[in-house]
This record gives C-alpha cells, structure tokens and sequence, in this order.
C-alpha cells in the first residue's frame, strides 16, 4: 500500500512539474476554483512604487461565497497588522479603525468603492463564478508564456507569465502590462501573482500579493462579515452624491486661466530660496507632481523636452514636489531617471493655494504674473499643447 501512495505522489508531481499549455493551466484553475464555497488565509502585499519605495502590508483574510453579489460574488473580511477591520457582506462596506475609534461605512460598496478595484484580484484568486467572457478572453489571448513550475507557502505550482499592451492611446506606445501567476496544483488557488506597470518603459508601479496558510472551505459565520463597532466608535455614512458635491465644489476653486498666480516662496534640493515673484517678466512653468504618482512620473520625460526646447529664454520650469514622504528625494530621482529640470520641495501648502485636486497638474504663467494655461494629469499630447503655449507667450513684446 504504501508503495502505491509513494508511486501516486511521484505521478502527480511529474505531471504538476511537467511543461504545460498554459491556457489548459489557466482554465483548469478557474474551473476549480468555481467549486471553493469559503477561504482563509493571509496574505503579503508588497509594492514598490515608481520611485522605488517599498511597502509591505500583512493581513488576515476570510472569504465567503456569495452568489447573490453578481458584481463581487463573495463577502470578505480583513484585518491589518494595525487592527484595522474592513468588512463587506454583499450590501455593505465597512472600515473599522481602533486607534480613532471610529467606523467608515458606504453602503451598495460594489457600486462605488475603490476597495472592490483593491481587493477583486484577491477574492478571484480563490473564489471565481462562471464567466464565459473571462473563458473566451483567455482563449483568444496569445500573450501566455509556460514558465515552469515552483512553490509557494509549500504548495507545488505552475507559473504562467502574460504581457498585454495597455489598450489607452493617451499614454502611448511601449506600455504593458505584465503578470505572473503561481497556479496551485491540486486546487486551482492563485497562491502568488506579481504585477508589473510599463509605461513608455517606465516601471510606473510593481506589486506581489503572496498567499499563506490558505485553508478552504471552511465554516465561517455570516456575522463575521457584519460590521459591529462598539457603542464609543464614531460613525462615518459616506454618501455618493455628497461626495459628488463636495468634488465640485472643490474643483471649482482651482485657479483659472486670467487668474494672478499666487506667490510663493520655496526652497531647491540645495536649500536655495526660490521667489515665484522674482521671475516677472518671464514664462513659468510649474509641474504639481509627486515621486510616488506613476502618472506623473510618465510626464517626466515630455516636461524634460520642454524645458530643453526653452531653456535660455526668459523662461523658467520647476516641479513642485507634494505629498511626500521624509524618506523621498524628489529631486534625486529626477537625476537619477537622467533629467535635468530643477525641483522645488515641500510644495504642499503652494499646491492647496492653487488649488491643485490631482496629481500631476501644470500651471504656466505668463510674463505679467497671471495664469496662461492649466494642463491637470498626463496626457500624450501635453507636451506640444504646453509648448505652444509659452511660444505664443515669449513671442510677446517684453
């Protein structure tokens, strides 16, 4: 008897460990996965942002079948190294946070929320419902590549790496989207997938989920899914059409073109005081932009041309660095990345003055001091629409 296991376990790894088409690998997982009822696990989340700064974040998590959610499909619950609790029980979502003792709930979350864009890929590593688009999408898709096989947690898998062009004209070409998965053998379960953002062959964004300790099928209670702050926690109701209301009323106080740039006094990477007001008489450009923004380090290299394409005239660009970490040198990674325009820091209070709601946004600003032009977020064609700009602005008399 014992010898028949041992004979079964070497077949069953052959086969696991053995070269594979990597669509049967795919679809063999989702299929299995359409059968698991409940999970948990944990998970490691690791990201590296565009500036190369990295993040880890533990949690606990547990999962439940729900087939009355089209849109998510399961409950979920998860719990953060800090205490933190985030629930979802097919109508609501809930964000308990101990330290200030309040409770965050939006209710109809699959209608609204950033959580589910967050966590869908974790819920769909375990628990998958029929799909016959996803099917026909992975049928028709030629980017799979075999990548072997190897563990994860213990468990034997099969990785399957893709490489997909991002469909979106505005960031142009050389822009992809790489995946890795570790397809468990036995089950099916996604116990480790990798991410990698390219953007004009930028590393915009880099993330690992690992999954560990996965037990399936277990029992769980619906009221672990139920958010219960006790009674001293402050409540949060988030409402979407308030909050609508609110976006557009911030937005509405965003400097416009004719208005009088605000002046501003910041210091270089050097600890060079830089005086907006001293540079009257020329054309200014300012970048609102961060390290830890992929989309404004995309618009790096097309700020870069127009500050080649103007230096020596009356002119003058900064970016404006925001939001930063103590830990970020902004001003360092523009030289590392190989530009050359300067960078002015601790831009937050200049960013609120003008206005700034997203990131990047650029302001020129004409000769007299009055705002030219507002160019919010990236957009491959930005760099000639500024450019023509500040020409039309320095062919003007002195």
């Amino acid at each position: 008897m014992r010898n028949i296991l041992i004979f079964l376990s070497l077949i069953l790894f052959s086969a696991c460990g053995a070269k594979q088409d990597p669509k049967e690998i795919i679809i063999s997982s989702y299929q299995k996965r359409l059968n698991i009822l409940s999970a948990q696990f944990n998970v490691s989340e690791v990201s590296i942002s565009s500036s190369g700064v990295k993040k880890l974040t533990e949690y606990k998590v547990w999962l439940k079948r729900n087939e009355n959610d089209n849109a998510i499909h399961a409950k979920i619950r998860l719990e953060d190294s800090e205490g933190n609790i985030i629930t979802y029980n097919g109508r609501t979502y809930a964000m308990l946070m101990p330290k200030n003792k309040s409770v965050f709930i939006v209710e109809k979350i699959f209608q609204s929320s950033e959580f589910i864009k967050k966590y869908i890929n974790i819920i769909k590593a375990v628990i998958r419902t029929t799909d016959k688009k996803y099917e026909d999408n992975i049928n028709k898709d030629s980017s799979f590549v075999y990548q072997g096989s190897a563990n994860s947690d213990g468990v034997k898998c099969l990785l399957v790496k893709s490489e997909a062009p991002l469909d979106n004209e505005d960031i142009g070409p050389n822009s992809n989207h790489i995946s890795i998965n570790y397809y468990g053998c036995e089950d099916g379960v996604i116990r480790k997938f990798e991410n990698v953002l390219l953007v004009n062959n930028i590393k915009i964004e880099e993330e690992k989920y690992i999954l560990k300790n996965v037990q399936l099928n277990v029992l769980i209670p619906d009221s672990l899914f139920k958010p219960r702050p006790p009674a001293d926690y402050e409540v949060e109701y988030f409402r979407p059409e308030k909050q609508d209301e609110a976006d557009d009323s911030e937005e509405s106080h965003t400097l416009q073109e004719g208005d009088t740039a605000p002046d501003f006094t910041l210091k270089d990477s050097k600890g060079n005081e830089v005086k907006l007001s001293s540079f009257l008489g020329k054309v200014i450009v300012l970048d609102f932009w961060g390290t830890w923004c992929p989309w404004c380090v995309v618009a790096i290299p097309k700020i870069q041309a127009i500050y080649d394409k103007f230096k020596g005239k009356p002119f003058e660009l900064y970016g404006v660095s925001c939001r930063e970490t103590n830990e970020a040198d902004p001003a360092g990674f523009i030289r590392e990345k190989g530009f050359s325009y300067k960078t002015l820091i601790h831009g937050d209070d200049v960013a609120k003055d003008y206005g700034v709601t997203g990131y990047p946004t650029l302001f020129i600003i004409g000769k007299d001091g009055k705002i030219l032009f507002v160019h919010p977020g990236y957009s491959k064609d930005m760099e000639k629409e500024l450019s023509d700009v500040i020409e039309k602005e320095l062919e003007k008399p002195a």
